[in-house]
């Protein structure tokens, strides 16, 4: 799925960010603010997601990702 794709993208990014610059160079920088900003939308869409689905939907859907 894009968005899971999209959603591991930006969790990398934000973790090398975090690891190299320090709190308040994060908090300062705009880019990072829109990163996380994405980063916590695709959280909660990507979690509606998954509340919405069954268990077995869940089974199947991750089935179909691990073949792709």
């Amino acid at each position: 799925d894009e968005k899971l794709q999209e959603f591991f993208s930006l969790a990398s990014k934000r973790a090398a960010l975090q690891a190299e610059k320090s709190r308040h160079e994060l908090e300062a920088s705009v880019a990072y603010g829109e990163l996380t900003a994405e980063f916590e939308r695709l959280r909660r869409d990507l979690k509606r997601t998954a509340d919405e689905m069954t268990g077995r939907d869940l089974e199947i859907e991750m089935q179909r990702v691990s073949a792709d």
